[in-house]
């Protein structure tokens, strides 16, 4: 996020994830004092770094450790094998916060009483970065609530959707990829605030009836499957506290291996507006063996102006 003023600019202010001039991504676990530092080599504890914006709602999260494994996390989230690369993907993009370097909107649908919400808040706990919830409503005309709160955290959750007006998706897709808006300070003629910002987005839905194409062309779709015994919401809650740290660790280790990794070339018929995921997943793939271009491909066949969702999946 960078604050803009009339006279001067303030900055580029850090919010979770920030990129040091070196390249190394820097982690912040919101207690001012434990900071994470990854790169090519590895991640490794540190002081402050740089300038970190903190909100109210700003949760605090555990220090990652080492040891873990990432595929822990699919004990806690229900989703289907053919797309766990396709999250592992989208996490270890969400973890970049540059520009140019979109996750886009992890889009989780399923069956009532999959689970997905709770998929999303550990998929995002998971790489450090809880959600921060908000609600869509265009009822005023007004989206400056939505922007300004999606600019106070890192990743913007969206829930139980019914839903979403032309406008609304409209809204989305900047968000997703790069949304600067100005605004007059109050109690001045002509002083103005400038909020730039990009942010990883989930959105939770059972059906959505009519997406746009350039709505689906910024979407990672993933389904879930339904819970047999669904475990009380307690037991769930203290095994993930105690896996959690862990979980983390395994993904620093990986967002790190495939730093240190050459980079291949996306095929850009695939994922035209979320081309650094794409090159991620790649890479990704390569280090765990896992295979993501099926359902990327699925997914780039499914932009049609007519989008509709049947059976939870996008045709």
């Amino acid at each position: 996020m960078t604050l803009a003023g009339e006279a001067e600019e303030v900055g580029d202010l850090w919010v979770r994830w920030g990129r040091a001039d070196d390249g190394a991504l820097w982690w912040d676990a919101g207690t001012g004092r434990e900071f994470i530092r990854v790169d090519k080599d590895g991640w490794t504890l540190h002081a402050r770094p740089g300038c970190y914006f903190r909100s109210g709602p700003t949760r605090t999260m555990p220090t990652p450790v080492r040891g873990g494994d990432l595929d822990d996390l699919w004990n806690f989230v229900p989703v289907k094998a053919a797309d766990r690369p396709l999250v592992v993907a989208w996490m270890l993009t969400a973890m970049h916060p540059d520009r140019e370097t979109a996750a886009g909107i992890l889009y989780l649908t399923g069956p009532e009483g999959s689970g997905k919400s709770t998929a999303a808040d550990k998929i995002t706990e998971a790489i450090g970065s809880p959600i921060a919830r908000k609600k869509l409503d265009m009822r005023r005309g007004d989206d400056r609530d939505l922007i300004v709160g999606a600019s106070a955290g890192w990743v913007l959750g969206l829930d139980n959707l019914s839903t979403l007006t032309a406008e609304q998706q409209d809204l989305l897709c900047t968000l997703a990829t790069g949304h600067e808006e100005t605004y007059r300070v109050l109690h001045t003629t002509t002083d103005t605030v400038t909020l730039s910002i990009r942010r990883p987005i989930t959105m939770t839905s059972i059906d959505v009836p009519v997406l746009r194409p350039d709505l689906i062309s910024r979407m990672v779709p993933v389904s879930l499957q339904g819970l047999d015994a669904p475990l009380p919401e307690d037991e769930i809650a203290k095994a993930w506290r105690a896996s959690q740290p862990a979980i983390f660790g395994a993904v620093l280790d990986l967002l790190a291996a495939v730093m240190g990794a050459p980079q291949p070339m996306s095929p850009p018929a695939i994922m035209p507006r979320l081309a650094a995921l794409g090159r991620i997943a790649l890479a990704a793939d390569r280090e765990r063996g896992t295979e993501t271009l099926p359902p990327l491909r699925q997914h780039s066949h499914s932009r049609d102006p007519q989008c509709l969702r049947r059976g939870g999946h996008l045709i």
